[in-house]
């Protein structure tokens, strides 16, 4: 009886282990999607349109392009991470 105990316990705790690694893993990814996907928007934001439409190069506005925000990469990191 005390040795189905410990086995017990010990897979509970391997179990444990695993879902919470699983949790990060899957927080973190969707982290870096949510960066990737806030970098596609600004960078969208920063194009003129006008010109693009009309099948030339498209120009960027370097208005727009300088309040970009600076990449997550910059970022200093999390305690979590």
């Amino acid at each position: 009886m005390s040795l189905l105990l410990v086995v017990a316990v010990f897979g509970l705790l391997i179990a444990v282990g695993l879902v919470v690694d699983g949790g990060q893993k899957l927080r973190s990814s969707q982290r870096a999607s949510d960066a990737a996907s806030e970098a596609a928007r600004a960078a969208v934001l920063s194009i003129e349109p006008g010109n693009t439409i009309r099948g030339q190069r498209p120009r960027v506005n370097e208005t727009a392009h300088a309040e970009l925000p600076r990449p997550i990469c910059n970022a200093p990191a999390s305690p979590a991470a």
